[in-house]
């Protein structure tokens, strides 16, 4: 797992799979940490096929990181991978909508019947 060194952006990297990562994003996104968090998707976008972003703990995004995840998602689809777009919730939403990233990102899959726990009765 690879953790930020600016305390004003958290994020990790985990490896789901040999082929798949997960890049979960915190707090405040901002041209400050653009340089950081570009470095960390090209270095994302080189080792994956599927890339999982997960924005759900995002409080603040502002347009150089959209458009380092709109670079990420470039870079994986150049190389055959794809990307996928978790935590469009909130505010988020509209703004992924608007700068077109959830038209390109599929959203997380829903959970099926079969993926509900069992309910039980008292």
């Amino acid at each position: 797992m690879v953790r930020s060194a600016d305390p004003g952006l958290s994020y990790s990297v985990v490896t789901i799979t040999p082929q798949r990562q997960r890049l979960t994003l915190r707090g405040h996104l901002t041209v400050h940490q653009a340089a950081e968090l570009q470095h960390t998707a090209i270095a994302v976008a080189s080792r994956s096929t599927v890339v999982e972003i997960d924005c759900s703990d995002v409080q603040n995004l502002d347009t150089a990181s959209l458009q380092i995840l709109l670079s990420l998602y470039r870079e994986v689809v150049e190389q055959g991978g794809t990307c996928e777009l978790r935590g469009q919730t909130g505010p988020w939403r509209d703004v992924f909508r608007r700068s077109g990233l959830a038209r390109l990102l599929p959203p997380e899959p829903v959970a099926s019947a079969t993926d509900a726990p069992a309910a039980t009765q008292d």
